[in-house]
Parts: C-alpha cells; structure tokens; sequence
C-alpha cells in the first residue's frame, strides 16, 4: 500500500474541457430513467445474483443511423481508429447534431470551436446515452470530460423535473485520481449547470469534495442540496462513513484515471463506496490501461460494458 494520502495525486493533467447544454423540446428526454428490473443492488450483487445488461433511457439515435449497415458503422470506427469489445455496440455518431443535442449545446460547443467530436466521444457518447456502461481506455486528451458529464447533467434535469431525489442525495458521483482532475471535471460540471440555467432550466448544484476544500462551506451546500459530486475516492468514502450526505437516490457513477487509483492503492476503497448505492445505475469507467488490475476493478464495478479503446495516435 502506497504511503500517499487519499487526495494526492499521481497525475494532474487533464483532457481538454468541453461544455454545454440546452434540453427542452429538442432533447431525448422525453421519459424517466429509470427501470427496476435492469440492474440490482449492490446487496444484490454481494449475493452473486445475475444482473442485466443496461439502463432504460429516452434516447435512441437518429433513424438514417439506425438504418445503416454495419459495414458502415464498422467502416466510421476504422477510420477513427476506434476499437470495440461488447454486445449490441450502439453505433458511431461523428456529429453533433445527429446525437440528438439541442441547439444551445451545439452552439456553446462551436463558439469554443469543438466543431466535431472526438473519436472517443464518436462511439463513447452513443454508448452512455443509451445507458450502456462503458469502460473507456483513452488518453487525457481524448475528449473524458464531456463525455462523462454531460449525459449526466441532462438525465440530471429530468429527475430533477419529476422531483424523485431527495435534496441531499446527489444524482451523480464523479470520482477522480486527484485533486487536480477533479478541480477540473467539477469546473465542467459548473459550467454545464451555469449554461443551462441561464436558459431556464433548474439550477442544478454540484459539490466539489476534495482536501483543502473549506469544510463548512461544503455541509452548508449539502444541506441546501447537491445535484452532483465531484471527488477523490478517500475524501467521498469519508463523507459517506461520517454519513453526511447518501447515494441512495445516486444513478449515475464515474470512476476517472482508475489505473491511476489503483497505482496508489485504493481500489479497495473504490469497492467499499459501491456498498452505499441503493438504486440501479449506470457507470462509466475510464483507464489509460487496460492491466489486469483495471480489468478486475471493471467487473467489480460494470454491468455487460462496451469497452472503447479511442483516441491514441
């Protein structure tokens, strides 16, 4: 065992940020996501019951994209350099417009001049917007941050809109290697938050919870509500022993740079924090390595994933 801290850091670089999002009439929305019976409980799982292969979401893609081939779709991965490992891979989508994104996303992206996605987000973004878990090997560079915020921040909004989360129980976890990376994915998630209330949706808050972070100030947002924390795995595995605030309503997880996790010892602790999960959800998982100790984390943590290996040279 590493004799680091739980909030040091191995590696503080971070992929290129990526914002945001409107999500009225245009967005696949349109129903809750949610489905009892397509994954278990973490208890559930402790008793070596068998588990199903993915959430329920609104979203399918766009119907010229359904219709194709798949040599076609084999042929986009080719050209990305893209490899797939899973069963029922949803297919590759190279724009934008064509995921189903509203106008206000499409726009905020090219006004930073993300015209197109990565080829990790070409495949990856399909894929979580389906509901699939997804393990992700990919370089910092790859385009993480918006693949792994953004589908939460809108699935976000429509539990938000239902009103099914208690106000101290977040609906996303987004736990990171470092206090670097995850000062960075939590300014993502800021700026998402920001855009699409600035547009008239809910004001959706987000935590940051990492050492150095002024500890009142913390609880005070807990307990005005938190939609979303952003963490290093020692810091979240003590808030949630010290009880201060729950996962029970938590239906979306991210595990970020988890060799990087594991190179300083805290796997174990990734498997505790699985324990304080109530619902059924979805997780992504991404590594720059696919060594057998990230594999083994994998089946710990994802349910039937697509393994997506994009965006090394």
């Amino acid at each position: 065992m590493p004799k680091r801290t739980r909030d040091e850091a191995a590696n503080s670089e971070d992929d290129e940020v990526a914002p945001c999002a409107d999500v009225r009439q245009e967005t696949y929305l349109g129903k809750e996501m949610e489905d009892s019976k397509s994954r278990v409980a973490v208890k559930e799982q402790a008793s070596d019951r068998k588990r199903a292969s993915s959430m329920q979401t609104g979203w399918t893609p766009p119907t010229h994209i359904r219709t194709m081939r798949q040599s076609k779709h084999e042929a986009i991965r080719n050209k990305w350099r893209i490899v797939v490992d899973g069963d029922d891979v949803p297919p590759p989508i190279e724009k934008f417009k064509h995921m189903r994104f509203p106008a206000v996303i499409r726009d905020h992206l090219a006004a930073k001049g993300i015209e197109r996605p990565t080829p990790l987000q070409i495949q990856g973004l399909p894929i979580v917007l389906s509901g699939v878990d997804l393990l992700g090997n990919a370089p910092s560079s790859a385009g993480k941050a918006l693949l792994s915020v953004l589908p939460m921040v809108l699935l976000a909004l429509e539990q938000e809109r239902k009103r099914l989360r208690a106000p101290c129980e977040p609906f996303g976890i987004i736990i990171c290697s470092s206090r670097e990376l995850a000062r960075a994915r939590h300014s993502v998630v800021e700026e998402y938050c920001e855009l699409l209330h600035g547009h008239g949706f809910s004001l959706m808050q987000p935590a940051l919870c990492i050492a150095g972070v002024d500890q009142q100030d913390l609880l005070d947002r807990i307990r005005q509500g938190i939609d979303f924390v952003t963490c290093t795995v020692g810091r979240l595995l003590d808030m949630l022993e010290k009880s201060r605030f729950k996962l029970d309503s938590c239906k979306y997880l991210v595990v970020d740079e988890a060799d990087q996790i594991i190179d300083i010892g805290f796997a174990d602790d990734v498997r505790n924090i699985l324990q304080f999960f109530k619902l059924p959800r979805q997780t992504l998982m991404f590594s720059a390595t696919l060594s057998p100790k990230v594999k083994q984390l994998a089946r710990t943590l994802l349910v039937s994933p697509v393994t997506v290996k994009a965006g090394w040279i």
